[in-house]
């Protein structure tokens, strides 16, 4: 499946709060969005990992994403492996996405500078 603009994120949530607008707009001028969360966020304080994919998908639906994928990276240790480079190549091959979208690495957050870093 083509997309035209795929957004890379650590977990889920962090992409609706990043680029969320974007990927609405851009749905809606008919463009074909996507996100892939690196983790599930299964270290967060608020809610489990079934809320946050159940919120994810409901997110999905509202934002009109044509498709959202998981890797299952381990949340709370995202680091520039191999293994993980690997992972988001295959999803960006399968995607084959014209642009793509990724938070700053300069967040403070550990895993959204890592994810970043990862996915450059």
């Amino acid at each position: 499946m083509k997309i035209d603009v795929l957004a890379l994120s650590s977990h889920p949530d962090d992409t609706e709060l990043c680029c969320g607008g974007t990927l609405v707009a851009l749905a809606n001028k008919g463009k074909k969005v996507g996100v892939i969360d690196f983790t599930q966020g299964e270290m967060g304080s608020r809610g489990t990992p079934e809320q946050r994919l159940q919120e994810a998908q409901q997110a999905s639906d509202i934002i009109g994403l044509e498709v959202r994928d998981n890797l299952g990276l381990p949340d709370t240790k995202l680091e520039s492996t191999r293994e993980y480079q690997k992972a988001i190549i295959q999803k960006i091959r399968k995607y084959r996405p014209h642009v793509c979208l990724v938070g700053a690495p300069s967040d403070r957050h550990p895993d959204h500078g890592n994810g970043t870093q990862l996915a450059l």
